[in-house]
């Protein structure tokens, strides 16, 4: 955040555990890689990505979006800005408001990254004509406007590392500050794609100000190897039965999502990979190999599978959601996501399923399928099914006050017919007897 980078940095004296960096395991993704761009030179653009935009084609953004436009007449987005809590935005694809540059260059690519997926334009086709370059759409809600939140500019404790360090209390102290902008109605969407592993009452007020006054917080619900103690474990490690115990139960502000409904947890598709069975989240969605941009003003491939990744696709989706169903509350909104997802339902007597929450979200499911939703959030359920078609009964036959008048005729025809017929054939024989 501009206004913030000198209270984070009184802020960061203090050591408190933070959110590891996103995992950087091996997955698909062909070109420069976004994990690995914190320089700022735009002549160090690495390997253009290659397609496709996988889970940006998995989640048929480009039908919703088409969905959203045939609707309302306007792009997806429009209309919505979304606060991203992170490490800063910088990339000319994606449009920041206000438009006004930050003090200094972000040093982390984390926050462009994010912001890419919400809400960044399209990749032009390369001057050259390659056809082996990327050239398509990146952001979910490309209309949107990002507010820049910059609260760090390095995730790790080493003293030789420039800028400030994400600590809990730079999360609480860029929440804080958009409290004002939210209750004025300038913010409805507040992206915290980073996490810690403790909660304290700083960071519960301040998430819960904003729900109060109306956002709705994306959080990241954590990645496997983000631990819940000071030491921080190896992003690629997969948790075993013998050591989920070193998980914490929730990470947070995602944990949140519990007992508020304006909180929504964001996971990764357990098909991508292991996730902590024992997180809180509401939806997962698609993440490996996002196409998005980095601060280098280039684009990238976030390859890996990441809750941070997760977090910033569903602020997207609810960015269009907001374009399409502009009269909704933000419970109307999440229940639209939450009732369509695919998987597991959090209110069951079993209890939730901590894997998945509601499930997979369904974008276009979401857009089309006719449902009641109530102001608070309940779905009543889509309008009552049509009963099945009759086929129609024909009119009772008029009464033929003629029809034993007809009968009748009929049959003294046929009598006087048939004594015709006699008369003329006996007629020659009754002849010739008077005749002798």
């Amino acid at each position: 955040m501009r206004q913030l980078s000198v209270a984070a940095a009184a802020l960061a004296a203090s050591s408190v555990l933070v959110v590891a960096p996103p995992p950087s395991v091996a997955a698909p993704g062909v070109g420069q890689q976004c994990v690995d761009v914190n320089d700022v030179d735009p002549t160090e653009r690495g390997e253009p990505p290659e397609g496709p935009n996988s889970s940006f084609d998995a989640l048929r953004i480009t039908e919703a979006q088409a969905i959203v436009e045939r609707r309302t007449g306007r792009t997806a987005g429009e209309g919505v800005t979304v606060a991203v809590v992170d490490s800063g935005v910088r990339n000319a694809a994606i449009r920041v408001v206000p438009p006004q540059p930050s003090p200094s260059p972000p040093l982390h690519y984390h926050g462009t990254a994010m912001a890419g997926i919400i809400a960044g334009a399209d990749v032009p086709p390369p001057a050259d004509g390659a056809d082996d370059v990327y050239a398509g759409p990146v952001g979910i809600a490309p209309a949107a406007g990002i507010l820049d939140v910059r609260i760090y500019d390095r995730e790790d404790g080493s003293d030789d590392d420039e800028g400030v360090k994400l600590t809990r209390e730079t999360v609480v102290a860029g929440l804080t500050y958009l409290l004002p902008l939210v209750r004025s109605g300038q913010v409805q969407i507040v992206n915290v794609s980073i996490s810690v592993g403790e909660s304290n009452d700083d960071l519960e007020n301040a998430v819960t100000a904003l729900t109060d006054a109306g956002a709705i917080v994306v959080a990241s619900a954590g990645n496997p190897g983000e631990s819940s103690d000071d030491e921080q474990q190896n992003p690629s490690a997969t948790p075993t039965p013998q050591s989920i115990e070193d998980y914490a139960d929730a990470r947070f502000p995602a944990g949140y999502s519990d007992d508020d409904p304006l909180v929504v947890s964001a996971g990764i598709l357990p098909s991508e990979g292991p996730v902590l069975p024992n997180s809180s989240i509401d939806l997962v969605v698609p993440t490996a190999g996002a196409i998005t941009y980095a601060i280098n003003e280039s684009a990238c491939v976030f390859a890996p599978p990441s809750t941070s990744v997760a977090a910033a696709e569903v602020s997207g989706i609810l960015a269009l959601m907001m374009t399409a169903y502009p009269d909704d509350t933000p419970r109307q909104l999440i229940a639209r996501l939450e009732a369509t997802a695919t998987g597991g339902d959090k209110t069951t007597a079993a209890g939730p399923d901590r894997s998945v929450g509601y499930g997979a979200v369904q974008v276009v499911e979401a857009l089309t399928r006719p449902m009641e939703v109530g102001r608070e959030g309940v779905v009543n359920g889509g309008p009552p099914p049509r009963p099945p078609a009759q086929p129609a009964v024909l009119p009772p036959d008029a009464p033929d006050v003629l029809a034993s008048t007809r009968r009748n005729a009929v049959w003294w025809g046929l009598l006087g017919g048939g004594a015709l017929v006699v008369a003329l054939l006996l007629r020659p024989v009754l002849v010739r007897r008077r005749g002798r």
